[in-house]
């Protein structure tokens, strides 16, 4: 008899995007304390609760989709337990209840743990909503130890054309597409912000894009790592690289690389507004920003008080034959005592550990008696009836073939696509041979890595 299950992960791909990354890190910490752990898709999720019928369910964010809430209704329905993370852990006060709750319609926090990254993130959702306080947890941003654990994983990249590259300037692409009509997110992010500030990322999109063409034209003899948003559905021209995927020294990626590989390969790393200059910080990469219009506009994290903005292709290139001559990047050490504060309040801890904390709160429930009991039916509208599931079971299987129903079939066999087990294996291998290293190289024995904890 095969062993029962006891953490099923759920996510939306494969590869080695965001939420792979963050989880992969906490289901294999969980594999080193000798638990059963499998990975699987959200879009055959229902599936495997009714086939593993796991102890744990374990998804990286339950509010980013629909079919991620529903998830975590349907386990706890059958009386499993329920924990979950934070993809986008830098919460702002104006846009707190966004945070809490993205596609959960109904506001109530189904699982047993929703896992915070920061001190100042649980006493802004604590102030919103005290009545689930006992239920959120502090366990820093796990997805960035992967900075501090693989901070060497540069010999992916193989430029297709022999070139003599001076260096590598990696950009990190913000997602202009919010405030396009077109993007599913428009409705939302129209909300917040009013036309002139709508009209105003537009426009800074196109600045955005000519100054880097430019740059980029300049400079034929380096090469340009561009990594596009992970959520971004409009393409190219919503990230601001329209026209550059067939210059010669230009790399374009989106589920094909992560952003830990681009910014290893990288020497520079460029962007606009992201929160990936931090881990460039994590991993001793210069940063800067190319801001056309200032620095000065909504939406922005912290990340553009903490390094110089060159704010056209003169500025930039200006910078880089600076670091070209010197190795440094001007201006940028002028920041770092603000990169370490911002680190410290972005994502609590930086010491690789931020997997541990939320992996020793999933062991210490499952270590917890007496097991959960399923949610009463009133408690949330059931939207996982049987044909519920029925339906996403035979949307998986049978996309390449659902002609009479082009819109699901080209949207599951788009995920479908991007979904594979050998990938999947072996990630999950080389992150686990990281992690092991990691742990040894710091004397971090399986009883003190039990011992750490978040809040």
């Amino acid at each position: 008899m095969s062993k029962q299950v006891d953490v099923l992960n759920l996510e939306w791909s494969s590869s080695p995007s965001r939420d792979r990354e963050s989880s992969t890190l906490v289901c294999n910490y969980l594999r080193y304390q000798g638990l059963n752990v499998v990975e699987g898709s959200v879009f055959i999720g229902f599936s495997l609760i009714n086939q593993l019928k796991p102890k744990l369910l374990f998804i990286s964010n339950a509010i980013g989709a629909t079919i991620n809430i529903d998830l975590v209704k349907y386990a706890k329905s059958l009386g499993i337990y329920c924990v979950t993370g934070t993809s986008e852990g830098n919460f702002r006060e104006e846009q707190i209840s966004q945070f809490i709750w993205g596609h959960n319609t109904e506001q109530i926090l189904f699982e047993d743990f929703w896992a915070v990254w920061t001190k100042q993130a649980k006493e802004m959702v604590v102030k919103k909503h005290p009545e689930i306080s006992n239920r959120v947890v502090i366990c820093g941003g796990q997805g960035f130890d992967r900075y501090v654990i693989s901070s060497h994983d540069d010999q992916w990249f193989k430029p297709t054309q022999e070139q003599t590259s001076k260096l590598t300037i990696g950009i990190g692409c913000w997602d202009f597409g919010l405030f396009y009509e077109q993007d599913s997110r428009y409705r939302k992010i129209s909300k917040h912000l009013d036309k002139n500030q709508i009209d105003f990322f537009k426009a800074d999109c196109l600045k955005f894009n000519k100054e880097l063409k430019t740059l980029i034209e300049n400079h034929p003899h380096i090469t340009f790592i561009i990594k596009l948003h992970p959520g971004n559905q409009l393409g190219d021209a919503s990230s601001g690289v329209e026209g550059l995927r067939n210059l010669p020294n230009v790399y374009i990626y989106k589920n094909d690389a992560s952003v830990l590989q681009c910014i290893c390969a990288s020497d520079i790393w460029l962007s606009y507004e992201s929160t990936t200059a931090m881990e460039a910080w994590l991993m001793n990469k210069p940063t800067a920003l190319l801001n056309p219009s200032g620095i000065d506009f909504p939406l922005r994290h912290n990340m553009h008080l903490a390094q110089p903005n060159f704010p056209d292709a003169k500025a930039w290139s200006s910078a880089i034959n600076e670091f070209i001559k010197t190795g440094i990047l001007p201006e940028f050490s002028k920041y770092l005592d603000r990169q370490k504060d911002i680190i410290r309040s972005t994502i609590q801890w930086d010491d690789g550990l931020n997997h541990v904390r939320i992996g020793n709160v999933i062991l210490n429930l499952l270590e917890s008696a007496p097991p959960p009991a399923p949610f009463p039916p009133h408690a949330g509208k059931q939207s996982f009836n049987i044909l519920n599931r029925i339906k996403h079971l035979a949307y998986w299987k049978l996309s390449s073939s659902l002609r009479i129903l082009p819109r699901f079939g080209k949207f599951y066999k788009q995920h479908k696509s991007i979904w594979s087990e050998p990938q999947l294996n072996a990630f999950s291998a080389n992150r686990q041979t990281d992690q092991i290293t990691f742990y040894q190289e710091y004397n971090l024995s399986k009883a003190l890595l039990r011992s750490i904890s978040g809040d």
